[in-house]
């Protein structure tokens, strides 16, 4: 009986553990965001979060910030090719962490990360 009201506890504890992990990257992902501050409107903002970028697509206006919020819980590690292929490397990101990327030239542009491939994110920019 002992043991079966220790096992009890454990599980209890554990479940407390994870509730308070997911509670922490909820408050990491809120300070990001708050961060952030005031976007002009010609500006976007893209979310880092389930290893996807949301949105997938966005059109911005030459010379717009784009500010990246890693929402994740893991690392990501933002590259920009631009249309002629040069690929620029804006190092890696940890969670909480907001990466603005200007895009100055019209084109298609892709954001990929390069930890996780599968993330892509196209950017049309317009004059």
């Amino acid at each position: 009986m002992q043991n079966q009201s220790q096992d009890m506890a454990l599980h209890r504890s554990a479940g407390v553990a994870a509730s308070g992990l997911r509670c922490v990257r909820a408050l990491g992902l809120l300070f990001a965001l708050l961060q952030v501050g005031a976007v002009r409107a010609d500006d976007e903002e893209v979310l880092q979060i389930k290893q996807a970028f949301d949105p997938k697509s966005i059109s911005v206006a030459a010379g717009a910030a784009v500010r990246f919020v890693n929402g994740d819980d893991v690392k990501h590690n933002l590259q920009s090719v631009a249309p002629d292929g040069t690929r620029t490397d804006y190092g890696v990101a940890p969670p909480g962490q907001v990466t603005p990327i200007t895009f100055a030239a019209a084109g298609e542009y892709t954001v990929v990360c390069g930890i996780h491939p599968r993330m892509k994110l196209k950017v049309s920019v317009h004059p």
